[in-house]
C-alpha cells in the first residue's frame, strides 16, 4: 500500500502486519480470575513531510546476537493472577508479572 499526498517525493510505502496490535483475556473461575495484556506491533510515524525521522517511536532491533531467535516479543505484556474469596471482601494477587521490550524513541528538537 503506497500513502501519496500529491508529489512524488512524498509518496511513502506503508506496510500491514497481521498481528494483533492490543490483545486482552479474562479468564474467570471458581477459585482464581486472570486478566492478561499484550501490546505488540505499536508504531508511532511522524506526520510532518520532509522529517529527519519519519517514525517517532519503535520498537527497537535486537542485538545481532539474538537475530536468529528474534520472533515479534510483545512490546508490553502484562498477567495478573487474583484469588477469589468467599470469606473475605479482601482481594489476594496470588501473581503479578510485567515485562517490556526495548523502544527506539526519536524527537527533533529543532
Amino acid at each position: 500500500m503506497t500513502l501519496d499526498k500529491g508529489d512524488v517525493q512524498s509518496r511513502r510505502t506503508i506496510t500491514r502486519v497481521g498481528e494483533k496490535a492490543i490483545q486482552a483475556t479474562v479468564t474467570i473461575c471458581k477459585e482464581r480470575t486472570s486478566y492478561c495484556l499484550k501490546l505488540s506491533r505499536v508504531q508511532i510515524d511522524n506526520q510532518l513531510d520532509h522529517s529527519p525521522f519519519p517514525c517517532i517511536l519503535s520498537i527497537a532491533a535486537p542485538p545481532f546476537t539474538e537475530i536468529v531467535e528474534f520472533n515479534r516479543k510483545p512490546l508490553f505484556e502484562m498477567n495478573l493472577v487474583q484469588r477469589n474469596q468467599t470469606h473475605s471482601l479482601v482481594p489476594e494477587i496470588e501473581r503479578l508479572t510485567t515485562s517490556t521490550h526495548a523502544i527506539a524513541l526519536k524527537i527533533d528538537l529543532g
